[in-house]
């Protein structure tokens, strides 16, 4: 593997990913390059296989590639169709990803209600770029915008949790 594609992904976790306080930053990021070197090495056709079985990292590996244009044709749309499905299974990082895609109208209309939304999602699963930027959403907010977005918020990880009960899967 060149130096260059391992730099490059250690520069991307360093500044594009979410954390979890339970591991140390080093551990996390060891980790993180690790996924990102592993993603990297597969193709773009095996990748978008698992994703459309339902692999919600590789769903999220599928939006970042098109959201970069890297393996396959630059496409925000596309990237926020994938990082969507991330997100909807629970995938901080793709939650992360999903909001700042409607906070800056990537892919998909400006919303600053379900940016607020994803990202509260995000931050609640431990991602800390989400918990900063948050407030920062808030600030341009309705009073009205951020009631709609916490009722989607909670609407959201109710049924998350009602589906992670049918599955069998409480652990995280």
């Amino acid at each position: 593997m060149n130096l260059r594609l391992a730099l490059s992904a250690m520069l991307v976790c360093f500044f594009t990913g979410c954390s979890d306080d339970e591991e140390s930053p080093r551990v996390r990021e060891e980790k993180r390059v690790m996924e990102v070197l592993r993603k990297q090495e597969g193709d773009p056709k095996s990748i978008m296989a698992a994703a459309q079985s339902g692999d919600a990292s590789a769903q999220e590996d599928l939006g970042i590639r098109y959201a970069e244009g890297r393996g396959v044709a630059k496409n925000q749309q596309e990237a926020v169709t994938w990082l969507r499905r991330a997100a909807e299974q629970g995938a901080p990082n793709a939650q992360y990803r999903l909001g700042m895609s409607y906070y800056r109208g990537k892919g998909i209309a400006k919303d600053l209600v379900q940016a607020h939304g994803w990202l509260t999602m995000s931050a609640a699963n431990g991602c800390q770029a989400a918990q900063k930027i948050i407030p920062t959403i808030s600030g341009e907010m309705s009073p009205e915008q951020k009631i709609e977005a916490a009722r989607q918020a909670n609407d959201f990880f109710e049924k998350l949790n009602a589906a992670k009960v049918k599955t069998g899967d409480t652990n995280s």
